[in-house]
């Protein structure tokens, strides 16, 4: 079974990015707003959870409070990825969550991002 990456971003361009320059390789799952990728997240349980902050609804601060309560989610490594909300005051606030593997830009270029969820995965 090929390992799954769940995009959690309400930015669709993002999320064909990731899309293309993953797949085949892994199978790329997508939600637009946290509480779908509270459910894919359960239903898939994903390699590694690309997370964007600024979302629709519930946050993704909220979503990883969320995630750190389900078992089932635990161990799940999350890197944070957003591109408007990336400050010390975000990273502060979401550092000590016990899924966050790491911060990142959408601002790098894609080969420098592939790196870095590469990384992340072969880590767990």
């Amino acid at each position: 079974m090929q390992a799954v990456i769940l995009a959690i971003d309400d930015n669709r361009q993002f999320i064909d990015l990731i899309k293309a320059e993953f797949e085949p390789q892994f199978t790329v799952d997508s939600a637009a707003t946290a509480e779908e990728g509270l459910i894919k997240a359960g239903e898939c349980r994903p390699a590694i959870i690309l997370l964007d902050i600024n979302l629709p609804g519930m946050s993704g601060v909220d979503f990883l409070r969320q995630m750190a309560r389900k078992e089932s989610l635990r161990g799940i490594p999350v890197l944070v990825i957003t591109a408007s909300d990336y400050n010390g005051v975000t990273e502060s606030l979401v550092r000590h969550e016990p899924n966050v593997a790491g911060f990142l830009t959408k601002l790098l270029p894609m080969n420098t991002l592939r790196e870095k969820i590469l990384a992340s995965i072969s880590a767990r």
